[in-house]
């Protein structure tokens, strides 16, 4: 029997308009999704709650604090 992959999906600003509909979307065509918020970005994540929260999509959304252009590590 042949196991059926998931599509995945990187989506930065997830908290923001475009970001958190497109998640939504992303979600209704079967995905995977991976949400980044920039630490210094907004914290309101009223958004995207309902998918945070969910706890049937809690093996299909994954929600990030981090920075693109943050060179650091945490080493």
């Amino acid at each position: 029997m042949e196991k059926k992959v998931r599509k995945k999906a990187l989506i930065t600003c997830v908290v923001r308009q475009d970001g958190s509909h497109l998640a939504e979307l992303l979600f209704i065509k079967g995905y995977e999704v991976q949400g980044i918020n920039r630490r210094s970005g907004s914290i309101n994540t009223g958004r995207i709650d309902r998918l945070i929260n969910d706890k049937l999509l809690e093996e299909r959304f994954n929600y990030y604090y981090g920075d693109l252009t943050d060179i650091r590590t945490n080493d």
